[in-house]
């Protein structure tokens, strides 16, 4: 067990500040858990694939439930660039949005920013979990970076303004 993962519990999202350098599964997973669990108001995700062995973990999973249960305000925002994989093996945050559409939304963005390599986990428009490579798993997080994560959040929220509600992943109950 590294270090990280020891010390796991002492970070808090909103306070912790300093940037940790990240470079396993187990790590992007763990911090990607801790600060969903510590969600207050809003999760945004821009991932190409929406890694499942990141966003379709149990912990992680039970922090986006419990933030959308408990906090009259939560949004749940997901920039999906490729939902091949979503749709081929399925994936428990889409189902998730399927039953709380109010809370959760997933868009396509436009194609300027298909392609993105990058994928990005921002918490409460203070915290982020950063991949350069969506492949990879090397990366960089903080709890607290509210003036470095500015530029994060407006990138996301532009894209999220251009986007469309990915039709391919709704469920149609006839």
């Amino acid at each position: 067990m590294s270090e990280l993962e020891q010390n796991l519990q002492r970070y808090q999202v909103g306070q912790s500040a300093g940037k940790l350098q990240l470079s396993s599964l187990s790590e992007v997973r763990d911090i990607s858990c801790a600060m969903a669990a510590q969600c207050k108001r809003s999760l945004q995700i821009f991932s190409y694939d929406l890694d499942a062995l990141v966003y379709d973990q149990d912990l992680f999973l039970n922090a986006v439930k419990n933030l959308i249960l408990h906090s009259p305000l939560a949004r749940v925002e997901i920039l999906l660039q490729d939902n091949r994989s979503v749709i081929h093996n399925g994936h428990r945050l889409v189902e998730l949005m399927r039953r709380v559409s109010s809370k959760i939304e997933i868009r396509k963005p436009q194609k300027d920013y298909i392609g993105q390599l990058a994928n990005m986990l921002i918490v409460d428009h203070v915290a982020y979990v950063y991949r350069e490579h969506f492949e990879r798993y090397d990366a960089t997080a903080d709890f607290y970076a509210p003036l470095s994560i500015k530029q994060a959040c407006d990138f996301f929220k532009r894209v999220w303004e251009q986007s469309e509600r990915d039709s391919e992943l709704r469920q149609l109950n006839i």
